[in-house]
């Protein structure tokens, strides 16, 4: 079940529905309001948005305003790393794809700067991953987590990003060897997103990015693969549908490639919640479950999302409510059987760090996983 919709809650849906027009009428806590746009990242695409409206509250509008600069100045400090490191993947003749950040921002909305972006994102190919480290190791940055486990095959198999920091430079890489976690059952593979990549051009330098219908549909898988989901994502995939650019039958055609038809019902169920005036495109009609909107499943898409929370359980349900949620990599069973994928016995990075087996033992992880996640799940019983 959704929760009821904050004040704050509707006050920030109702002025991405009417951004020009909204009168603010409804009462809200600013600062509960600033946290919510905190959460969702949206400030420079939300000041953009609200700045010619008469109605803005001036401490909203500066607090909006603020951020639209800091992000700025912040956004150019990551545009030069991406050259910088764009560069020196070129010079080792690996093949590098930008995904997300600011030259996604750049495409869809013209302005490098007008997304959040907290790291730069990058996904390479898997059977180059240590040579992809020392040269990040060289450029000076140092990897955040799980150093035992970086380069063994168990782990490129069972995970899919991981980040390393440059302390100098205050700046996270977050590398991919593939856009979407394994255990979601959204597998595209980094030769899928080199298949669909395009050389995009920008300030004097050639950056590797996925066409936009690509694009488009990794942003709608990036959206429910956890239940952290933000509007920043669901503004990308609003924007990239008012576009006339985008070709319906291609995206339509890769869904059914990659059986992403539950998933495309559950994007534009979010995007009609906000824009009902857009039109369903007839291609990706054609391909929807029949009733789609009135997917009990797929109407928890309308509300903006805040990380999972437990009230009043007992910690022996806590404990098995935390074994679901490491098991199935979602909040609820239920949308990881929306996806047609339900990948209950593949070690996680949490089993791995606890048991590291050869690929040859590997078949073991099934046998041992169950005692893993009940071990796990003790320790959060406090």
């Amino acid at each position: 079940m959704i929760e009821s919709e904050s004040n704050e809650e509707s006050v920030l849906l109702n002025c991405l529905r009417s951004p020009q027009t909204y009168d603010f009428n409804h009462p809200f806590d600013l600062d509960k309001l600033k946290s919510l746009c905190t959460y969702h990242r949206i400030r420079p695409q939300l000041y953009e948005l609200l700045k010619a409206n008469p109605h803005l509250p001036e401490g909203f509008k500066s607090y909006l305003k603020e951020h639209r600069k800091q992000w700025t100045f912040r956004n150019l400090a990551f545009l030069r790393e991406a050259q910088t490191i764009n560069h020196a993947f070129d010079n080792a003749g690996i093949d590098i794809l930008f995904y997300k950040g600011g030259l996604l921002s750049q495409k869809i909305y013209g302005d490098f700067s007008i997304r959040e972006s907290c790291d730069l994102d990058i996904i390479v190919p898997p059977n180059k991953l240590l040579q992809v480290g020392e040269l990040l190791t060289e450029l000076g940055y140092k990897i955040s987590r799980d150093p035992e486990l970086w380069g063994k095959e168990v782990f490129v198999k069972a995970d899919s990003e991981i980040e390393w920091f440059n302390e100098e430079k205050q700046i996270t890489i977050d590398l991919h060897w593939r856009p979407n976690h394994p255990r979601t059952g959204l597998n595209f593979s980094f030769v899928d997103c080199i298949k669909h990549a395009q050389v995009y051009e920008f300030q004097n330098h050639d950056f590797t990015v996925m066409q936009a219908e690509f694009t488009f549909l990794l942003l709608a898988c990036h959206r429910i693969k956890s239940p952290q989901r933000r509007l920043c994502h669901l503004l990308d995939l609003l924007t990239l549908s008012q576009k006339n650019t985008l070709d319906w039958n291609l995206i339509a055609q890769l869904s059914k490639e990659f059986d992403l038809q539950r998933v495309l019902s559950k994007t534009f169920t979010s995007i009609l919640a906000i824009d009902p005036e857009i039109k369903t495109p007839n291609a990706i009609s054609k391909i929807l479950p029949p009733n789609w909107q009135n997917d009990h499943i797929l109407n928890e898409d309308s509300h903006p999302l805040k990380p999972f929370r437990e009230k009043d359980v007992s910690w022996f349900k806590k404990s098995l409510n935390f074994m679901l949620y490491s098991a199935s990599n979602h909040d609820s069973v239920r949308k990881k059987i929306s996806c047609n994928c339900y990948i209950f016995l593949r070690p996680s990075v949490e089993v791995m760090r606890k048991i590291l087996l050869s690929p040859k033992l590997s078949y073991l992880y099934p046998l041992i996983i169950p005692f893993v996640y009940f071990q796990l799940a003790l320790k959060k019983k406090n």
